[in-house]
């Protein structure tokens, strides 16, 4: 990798002959108006301070480029295709075209006059566009070429800045902005002194292009530039993997011969989709490793996701279109949202996706859950989703548990999927999740974090409430003594439990409205003392001491709290009986029928 940095002013960013080019299907211009803000208060700060002090300096950041081939020997351009910076630049340049369009409105006499002229023509052969001699004629052509999408609208802002232009796309809308925003700025500065003005706009100009610096990164290679990417930072928005996987992929399709520009478009709408997501690179990491089975990293993602999917330019139009409707599908797994639209589950059902997801946030089950959705029938995917949902719940929510191995062990899942869908059993992925149990936790470590759970009066109860009801789905095989294992548990899984988490509330059995009990204050709070009612259930027991709840228990839905109408006394022997009760049961209902040692 051949780079050749320069710490140098703006003005020498912009000379012999350079032309900057962003690639034909990089995004679009994006600075929204507090990126627009924050570059202009940096540029009139900038001014300020050379007015007080007589000195000044701002480093712009990072600029990475490209240098590429001219067509002509004798073409004396240097022109540089930008990988990185297209924002800073695009945005200096409308800044010194507004410039100029000020300079120009300014009423002067004669002699000013001439000294505008010489000023104008200088501004805009160094920053707007380059004159250079083609076929025995002086013609302009642009400092900076945006790219497809924004290239002729930005070109008519920056060279005919009286137009008012009608914007198309949301970039060029961003441009205006941009443009009102720089001119706002621009007017603060002058006063109703036009002969004062054009000293001012001098200063203006002259303290930006040369105490403005830059780190400019020349490379000879663009697939380096794109690595390189990565470890500069953005002063307005990062430019990320799916920005540059964008770039190169819409670029290479753009190199080949007779794909039309219909066609074209399409794929590009289809990127605009991809980009569109606010987490797009962590959808496109989860979609990348459904597919191979792989893992990778934000910092690798460019390189290993062109590697799979856009090695041979005959496969990039397919996969363009699948990666988005992929990442559509993800998202919404991602937010639990259920992945079959035929389906036969109950809403209870359904949200156990939510819970493990969302609730839970076990992100790392994406890619296979995914995986599973697009390959096997919906039973084996509630299955596998059943059985990994109580699995996480115990080995990383409860005990938290290294999930290294248990990451690795997703990945062969999701590998055996890819490789045949039709002989894959959910059986040989829950064996690897008792393994896990059997041989990396015991019943006492078990025990104990279970024990240790206690309601938080302003804190978050979700783990709290999910276990009490895990116990409700499974309350029938509990009360049969655990018939047939994990494959017990799953046939008679209550189905039709109240699916929305926020009609249960959590019961405090003993609590501080009732009649207060110093020996019950301190076990409150702690996992024996706590039950599950529906809302309403718990607004009529409120204000009451055990005794008088008892008949509300007794009419409870929830049998959870039903049970407790075979109490006679609520006292500490109570509380520590059904603490015994709740742990023994949860475990029992996360533990898969595991032979845990003790």
């Amino acid at each position: 990798m051949e780079v050749k940095p320069n710490y140098c002013r703006l003005k020498t960013a912009f000379t012999d002959g350079t032309i900057f080019k962003v690639p034909t299907y990089q995004r679009a211009y994006s600075w929204k108006k507090v990126n627009v803000k924050q570059f202009c208060e940096d540029m009139h700060e900038l001014y300020e301070t050379h007015l007080e002090h007589g000195s000044s300096e701002h480093f712009l950041g990072g600029v990475v480029c490209v240098k590429i081939s001219n067509e002509d020997d004798l073409d004396e351009r240097n022109i540089y295709q930008l990988v990185d910076g297209q924002q800073r630049l695009s945005t200096l340049v409308l800044y010194f075209s507004r410039l100029i369009k000020r300079l120009n409105d300014l009423v002067l006499t004669q002699d000013d006059n001439e000294i505008r002229k010489r000023r104008i023509k200088e501004y805009e052969e160094q920053f707007i566009n380059l004159a250079v001699e083609e076929n025995n004629k002086i013609v302009s052509v642009p400092r900076i070429t945006l790219s497809k999408r924004d290239k002729d609208f930005y070109q008519s802002i920056v060279s005919k800045p009286n137009e008012n232009i009608e914007p198309n796309y949301n970039s060029h809308r961003l441009l205006n902005d941009a443009k009102k925003t720089i001119d706002k700025y621009l007017d603060a500065i002058l006063s109703d002194n036009d002969s004062e003005n054009l000293d001012k706009l001098k200063v203006l100009y002259k303290v930006i292009s040369n105490n403005c610096k830059i780190l400019l990164i020349k490379m000879t290679d663009v697939k380096d530039a794109y690595k390189l990417f990565q470890v500069i930072n953005d002063r307005g928005r990062i430019l990320t993997p799916s920005d540059l996987l964008r770039a190169s992929s819409l670029g290479d399709l753009d190199a080949e011969e007779g794909i039309s520009d219909s066609k074209m478009n399409k794929l590009i709408e289809a990127w605009d989709d991809i980009t569109g997501l606010d987490n797009v690179d962590e959808r496109l990491i989860d979609y990348y490793i459904s597919a191979s089975g792989r893992r990778t990293r934000r910092v690798s993602l460019f390189e290993d996701f062109n590697k799979f999917f856009f090695r041979t330019s005959d496969k990039i139009e397919k996969n363009i279109f699948a990666i988005r409707d992929g990442i559509r599908s993800i998202e919404k797994i991602s937010n639990g949202v259920w992945p079959y639209e035929k389906s036969s589950k109950s809403l209870y059902q359904k949200n156990k996706l939510k819970n493990l997801v969302v609730t839970l946030k076990h992100k790392q089950a994406i890619p296979l859950l995914y995986t599973a959705s697009r390959n096997l029938p919906e039973k084996k995917f509630y299955e596998l989703l059943f059985y990994m949902e109580k699995f996480f719940t115990l080995y990383k929510v409860i005990l938290d548990k290294r999930f290294d191995a248990v990451s690795r062990m997703y990945l062969e899942n999701i590998e055996k999927i890819n490789e045949n869908s039709d002989t894959y059993q959910v059986k040989s992925f829950l064996a690897k999740l008792k393994g896990f149990l059997e041989t990396k936790t015991t019943k006492s470590e078990i025990y104990s974090n279970l024990n240790a759970l206690e309601y938080k009066h302003d804190g978050d109860n979700r783990l709290l409430k999910l276990l009490l009801l895990s116990i409700e789905e499974s309350y029938d095989w509990l009360k049969e003594g655990c018939p047939k294992g994990h494959i017990g548990q799953f046939k008679m899984e209550e189905k039709n439990i109240s699916a929305e988490m926020h009609v249960y509330t959590i019961e405090h059995i003993y609590s501080n409205s009732g009649t207060f009990n110093q020996e019950l204050e301190e076990k409150k709070d702690t996992i024996g003392n706590l039950s599950l009612l529906f809302d309403k259930e718990n607004v009529d027991v409120d204000n009451r001491d055990f005794l008088d709840k008892k008949p509300f228990y007794e009419k409870s839905r929830l049998r959870i709290s039903n049970e407790l109408k075979s109490e006679d006394v609520w006292d500490l022997n109570a509380i520590e009986r059904r603490k015994e009760s709740i742990v023994d049961r949860i475990t029992k209902v996360l533990s898969l029928s595991s032979n845990i040692p003790e």
